[in-house]
């Protein structure tokens, strides 16, 4: 599904969920290891996508970033934004050569993030409310298995949230 970040109905979906709660934050964090450690020299993460900012629910080989310790950044600022409002996978192999002009990739490129691999992340009723994306120091890092590895462990991410829901 096609959403742009401000819809109501996107926004009240991710309302739904009880995104405060340690056991689920505790097992995203344990996925995106998994993911990690399946796609090496990669930086992974859960985020919400609210209407303006990322809330990053879980990361893995971010720890010590700004990103990691104020626990997102501005939507304008992640390929997760393109992810969302588009609802489908994305690959940016080279986030300096990115001209689209949606995203503010600087702040990645500064940080000496080069690639980017992002999958939805959809509730039962089909409203797209974040991603998990994997993040690398190099360009050219990502293709279709990449995707493939997100798309799986998307799937326990969809089941963990469900678990959540308030």
């Amino acid at each position: 599904m096609t959403e742009h970040l401000t819809d109501v109905d996107r926004l009240r979906a991710i309302t739904r969920y009880d995104l405060t709660d340690p056991h689920l934050r505790q097992a995203l964090g344990r996925i995106t290891a998994e993911t990690a450690g399946r796609l090496p020299g990669s930086l992974t993460a859960v985020n919400i996508l609210l209407d303006r900012a990322v809330l990053t629910m879980a990361t893995h080989g971010a720890e010590g970033t700004m990103t990691a310790a104020i626990g997102g950044a501005p939507a304008e600022w992640s390929f997760c934004s393109r992810v969302v409002t588009e609802g489908r996978p994305q690959i940016v192999p080279d986030i300096a050569l990115d001209t689209r002009g949606d995203v503010d990739g600087g702040p990645l490129t500064a940080a000496g993030i080069h690639s980017y691999a992002g999958v939805p992340i959809a509730t039962a009723d089909g409203h797209t409310i974040g991603t998990h994306c994997a993040l690398h120091a190099r360009p050219g890092q990502y293709d279709a298995d990449t995707i493939a590895v997100l798309e799986d462990a998307a799937d326990r991410i969809r089941h963990e949230l469900d678990a959540a829901l308030s």
